[in-house]
């Protein structure tokens, strides 16, 4: 299972899943692709299709997500 998902600079999304090896697209899972808009923030994921890997994949996630939150928190701390 690959999932790729770009969110735009002045708003919306889009989300599609590509063959694992990214060579194929497969579908689109939300919003709509926007050429030539700037995207923002971009993520990529990709694990087994199976429980296992996609139990790895949400644990992976969310050390990501604290992650970017300890991040977002020193930079805040930093600004003010």
């Amino acid at each position: 299972m690959r999932i790729m998902v770009h969110e735009y600079a002045k708003g919306g999304r889009t989300a599609f899943e590509t063959s694992d090896d990214g060579g194929d697209f497969l579908r689109d899972l939300d919003g709509k692709r926007e050429v030539g808009e700037r995207i923002c923030a971009f993520i990529e994921v990709a694990c087994d299709n199976t429980d296992n890997g996609i139990d790895r994949l949400l644990d992976a996630m969310d050390w990501l997500t604290q992650e970017i939150k300890k991040r977002k928190e020193t930079a805040a701390a930093v600004a003010g």
